[in-house]
């Protein structure tokens, strides 16, 4: 379980334009062995590798941007830990932990129109 939980962690992280690709092990393959994941046949191509530093700061940016688009609700219907997958406990040490403050990163409000 916790396995699956990391691979969506990262698929979310590592997501482009809205766009999340899922690489899951299919399980047993014919010849009655684990499967290796798609990328490990592969060889790893098509695979983006990060930094550690790069890594962060997606992760840092994708929390971030889940925080604004539910306005910072972190629990219940609709709250970012819904929308990351994650208990609302774990997203708010996530938090504590990438430094990241409501009043610094909130998103501003359009402007309205002036005649």
């Amino acid at each position: 379980m916790r396995e699956l939980q990391n691979r969506i962690e990262r698929a979310l992280i590592l997501a482009e334009n809205g766009v999340m690709r899922l690489d899951l092990p299919t399980g047993e393959s014919s010849s009655g062995t684990a499967a290796a994941p798609p990328a490990a046949r592969a060889g790893g191509a098509g695979l983006e590798i990060l930094s550690d530093v790069e890594f962060r700061q997606r992760e840092r940016d994708n929390v971030l941007a889940a925080l604004n688009k539910t306005n910072w609700k972190i629990h219940g219907s609709g709250g970012t830990a819904e929308l990351l997958g994650l208990r609302p406990t774990t997203l708010i040490a996530r938090i504590k932990r990438l430094g990241l403050k409501k009043e610094l990163h909130r998103t501003l409000p359009a402007s309205p129109a002036t005649g």
